[in-house]
């Protein structure tokens, strides 16, 4: 069986009722968006393995160590400024 993207033209249907993929055979250009997404999809779970059901997910360590790594060392980008030398006009208001 093959499984097919559902296909919709949400201009002349936004209630999504009609599947073009079934109905019209001139939006096969989609098939090769979707192939590209599912391939990134597999790579992602190959290197990001899916959680087992019931399976205690406890992190990636890479992560892990990197966020460990940045914590250690603070760039000076980050650092805090003095925000009374910045003019008014340049300052984000909430």
């Amino acid at each position: 069986m093959t499984v097919l993207p559902l296909v919709f033209d949400l201009i002349d249907d936004p209630c999504e009722e009609w599947d073009l993929m079934d109905k019209r055979l001139d939006c096969g250009w989609v098939l090769r968006p979707v192939a590209e997404r599912l391939g990134a999809l597999a790579q992602s779970a190959t290197r990001y393995p899916h959680i087992k059901p019931g399976e205690e997910f406890t992190g990636y360590s890479w992560i892990q160590e990197g966020l460990m790594a940045a914590a250690s060392t603070k760039p000076e980008s980050l650092a805090v400024k003095d925000v009374g030398s910045v003019p008014m006009r340049h300052r984000r208001r909430h």
